[in-house]
């Protein structure tokens, strides 16, 4: 009854086993899945606003819901875990063809799209200004 007895423990520790390994490297290649571009063969850049205050959990939300990663969870670990802890706020051209680390070092460098200027032209009325200033920022509303 013995030699029966052992050959029970030895089998559920090595399913155990099997079972661990098997999650670690399931895991491991899902982390590394979600840190890849989204979509490496767009050509689509998407202007994404970092408001100031943000943490790396909103971060992660921010580029998700704009499609640029695959997972805001994922890429707060990954900042976390790698320790890209000086993420800066402002306006970023991204794309879904770059990968997370790509990300990261645009966030870190803090390489932010340039403002467009609004160019007003000496002479004109203050309706001529509310309208042309209408056109540059379209969720104001002339009054």
């Amino acid at each position: 009854m013995s030699k029966s007895k052992g050959k029970k423990i030895t089998l559920i520790i090595s399913i155990i086993i099997l079972v661990l390994i098997i999650a670690t490297f399931s895991g491991y290649f899902y982390v590394q899945s979600q840190l890849e571009s989204k979509d490496a063969g767009s050509k689509k850049e998407i202007i994404v606003e970092i408001p100031s205050g943000s943490n790396v959990k909103d971060i992660g939300t921010i580029l998700e819901d704009a499609n640029v990663i695959n997972s805001g969870r994922v890429f707060s670990y990954y900042v976390k875990y790698t320790n890209e802890n000086n993420l800066k706020a402002g306006k970023y051209q991204l794309s879904p063809s770059m990968d997370t680390d790509d990300i990261v070092k645009v966030l870190k460098a803090g390489k932010t799209v340039a403002p467009e200027k609004l160019i007003i032209p000496e002479g004109y009325s203050l309706d001529q200004i509310a309208d042309r200033i209408v056109n540059y920022q379209p969720n104001l509303k002339k009054s």
